[in-house]
């Protein structure tokens, strides 16, 4: 059995080598035609994407296995497209170890609470380590509105939110506060609180709270390694 297994994953690579990732079934699925207007006539300001362009994208599949096609993100629909190698536009599957890197940008399918449950949806990590702060890129579409004589016309918008994951959990939806940011990090609050005091972090800037957010990591590393040299 593990001798078929390891097979499997040798003919899996020359695979991913040798083709697009859209020829390989597990990983993409063809793209739905989206109906982003019942009215063909209707005209929509602005665009679902971060970037309408395909651009070249890498994409790792646990780490291991890396493709490039042209990519673009879907921040509509929370979805990766990609051409395929007959320039159908394909979808890459939503799944934990799935990874896309697009002009040096990372977007890193992780779990998430979404009110009750739980979901999968492209991230943008914004540091490393065991408590992370993600972005999720996110666009609306707002249909036309009539007030009086005057009808405004149907706009995407961008309604992007932050999250906070800790290692081992889903990421949870956070607003940019203070109250917000340090109930999540219940175990080293009065070393966050002075830290904050003593560099002025002002936690409704993304670049300081990525700074505490550092700070936290340094410390449970630093009380890991005081473990193992004690053990």
């Amino acid at each position: 059995m593990k001798n078929l297994f390891c097979l499997f994953l040798l003919v899996t690579s020359i695979s991913f080598g040798q083709n697009y990732l859209g020829q390989h079934w597990a990983f993409s699925k063809a793209y739905p035609s989206y109906s982003f207007q019942a009215d063909i006539n209707l005209i929509i300001d602005g665009s679902p994407y971060i970037d309408s362009a395909f651009k070249t994208g890498f994409t790792t599949i646990r780490g291991k296995f890396g493709i490039e096609a042209p990519m673009r993100y879907n921040a509509e629909k929370n979805v990766m497209e990609f051409l395929d190698s007959h320039q159908v536009v394909r979808e890459v599957f939503r799944r934990p170890y799935i990874t896309v890197n697009i002009d040096e940008k990372i977007f890193r399918v992780v779990e998430y609470k979404n009110e009750r449950e739980q979901k999968l949806g492209y991230f943008n990590p914004l540091n490393t380590g065991k408590v992370q702060l993600l972005l999720m890129p996110k666009k609306e579409l707002s249909h036309k509105k009539r007030t009086g004589l005057t009808e405004s016309r149907a706009t995407y918008r961008e309604v992007s939110s932050y999250y906070i994951k800790r290692e081992g959990r889903p990421a949870e939806k956070i607003k940019l506060r203070e109250k917000s940011i340090l109930i999540h990090l219940f175990d080293k609050v009065v070393e966050m609180n002075t830290y904050i005091s003593d560099y002025g972090l002002n936690l409704r800037k993304e670049e300081d709270v990525v700074r505490l957010l550092d700070h936290y990591n340094s410390l449970s590393t630093l009380k890991h390694s005081e473990k193992e040299m004690q053990s």
